[in-house]
């Protein structure tokens, strides 16, 4: 979508959302020849600053490469079908039903561990199906970022974005589902952004007095480049450590407001705080921010703000920016061994957890299951060793598994997204040392060549000091 402009514009995006409504039935049907008998699942986005994504509906996929996802949904959003790691995306609208063919990754381009993107084929649609409009929308506005990039670099493309966004404008002017109207006009105003136009043409023009359109993805997009590290910007001015003072010290979350609204930029209440929210997510790991504040900050607003949508997003980054921070309980799983015996995380509360993430096709990670050998003879008496493999082809997990015997426990993750999506292990490997208690201590933790700290320290326990005047 557009991945020339936004591979330009450094910001990274990928789908979904638009106008809130009524809750309506929503239908997928499709056929997935190459996946029969796996798990399928319909997603959408949560919102598109934590990009935290939502199950809507699940499903086998039948023997002859049949599947049903029906769900309701409250508005016009871009969903995505996932099965394992391969996901394709596509406008769903409500009270609507799709016919949809899910097709295989092109031969020798699925790579291992990431999620592989498929175009998604809409059977039963007309042109006049939103996935077909948006398409072609798509297409023109691809071309003439790809035709003009060098004047786009060189910032000599204005004359040409000028007249496009004319041509645009005429071509578009009797569209009448809001969703795709949306869609266009703030990709029209990213455009003019790209020209360089004044920063308050374009904020009274797409942002002054106009709804915030937390779901519609192209909004959002423009927002987030209009206000990128805004916040941050701001703190480094001549009143900069006032801001800093009422995030670190004061966690003033009226102060912050009041600053904000002095910005003319900034005249907007809902789309104020919602600004407050982005940039506090975007100082979070700047080292001039207290964490804990900007949490305390992120959780007063998610609680208290008049803003519904706002309490939603400021909910989903904080959860996204702390769930695995020491303290948080690790999500429970269950998988079966290699004798097919289920085993739960859950079964070694009371226990320390040493859990890693790998897969055969990985070198490093078979390298360090070696150095885990070491570390289970020495450790294991006090904490759980625990491998998942994400294998693809469990045949492959199995005969390394025989092969090695390694004699900690061996699970595979059974082609469910759901345990990689928990613990965010695409790239691996992936370690967590997990508490008695069921909680984070490290996460991520070290992998075998530097864990032993973390280990020796979790099972060291001080002999008792005699008081003055004990033997």
């Amino acid at each position: 979508m557009k991945q020339i402009f936004y591979n330009f514009c450094l910001f990274l995006i990928s789908t979904l959302f638009p106008l809130i409504g009524t809750a309506a039935y929503v239908v997928v049907n499709g056929t997935a020849e190459s996946y029969k008998n796996e798990k399928i699942g319909l997603y959408i986005y949560e919102d598109y600053f934590s990009f935290n994504v939502k199950l809507l509906a699940t499903s086998t996929i039948d023997n002859s490469g049949n599947f049903k996802l029906p769900s309701d949904i409250p508005f016009t959003c871009k969903a995505f079908l996932r099965i394992d790691n391969v996901a394709g995306h596509f406008y769903i609208e409500p009270g609507k039903t799709y016919t949809v063919n899910f097709p295989a990754v092109e031969k020798g381009k699925e790579i291992a561990g990431n999620i592989n993107h498929v175009g998604i084929n809409i059977i039963n649609q007309d042109n006049k199906e939103l996935n077909a409009l948006i398409g072609i929308f798509n297409e023109k506005y691809d071309k003439f970022i790809e035709d003009n990039y060098p004047l786009i670099i060189r910032k000599a493309a204005k004359p040409n974005i000028d007249e496009f966004i004319l041509k645009l404008r005429k071509d578009y002017i009797n569209v009448k589902n809001p969703f795709l109207n949306n869609y266009i006009n703030y990709s029209i105003a990213s455009l003019e952004q790209l020209s360089f136009a004044s920063k308050t043409k374009l904020y009274k023009q797409y942002l002054h007095d106009k709804p915030v359109l937390h779901e519609n993805p192209e909004y959002v997009h423009f927002l987030s480049e209009f206000y990128i590290n805004y916040l941050h910007t701001l703190s480094l001015n001549k009143k900069g450590t006032e801001i800093a003072n009422l995030i670190n010290t004061r966690k003033d979350y009226p102060g912050l407001i009041n600053i904000l609204k002095k910005d003319s930029l900034l005249q907007h209440p809902e789309l104020r705080e919602l600004v407050l929210i982005k940039g506090l997510q975007e100082i979070y790991n700047k080292d001039d921010f207290d964490k804990k504040s900007i949490n305390y900050l992120l959780k007063v607003i998610s609680e208290k703000s008049e803003f519904a949508l706002n309490r939603k997003t400021a909910t989903q980054i904080l959860y996204s920016l702390t769930r695995f921070d020491a303290g948080k309980t690790a999500p429970d799983f269950e998988l079966a061994d290699i004798n097919g015996n289920k085993i739960s995380l859950m079964q070694f509360r009371g226990k320390y957890v040493y859990l890693g993430f790998w897969a055969t096709w990985c070198t490093s990670c078979v390298q360090e299951l070696r150095l885990m050998s070491a570390l289970h003879e020495k450790y294991g008496k006090d904490i759980v060793f625990i491998s998942v493999s994400s294998d693809k082809n469990k045949t492959d997990f199995l005969n390394f598994a025989k092969k090695y015997n390694y004699p900690w426990i061996s699970l595979h993750y059974s082609n469910s997204q759901k345990i990689i999506d928990d613990y965010n292990a695409r790239a691996l490997p992936a370690y967590f040392l997990i508490s008695p208690e069921g909680q984070f201590i490290e996460a991520p933790a070290p992998s075998p060549e530097n864990i032993e700290k973390s280990l020796h320290q979790a099972t060291f326990i001080p002999t008792k000091k005699h008081k003055v005047g004990e033997k």
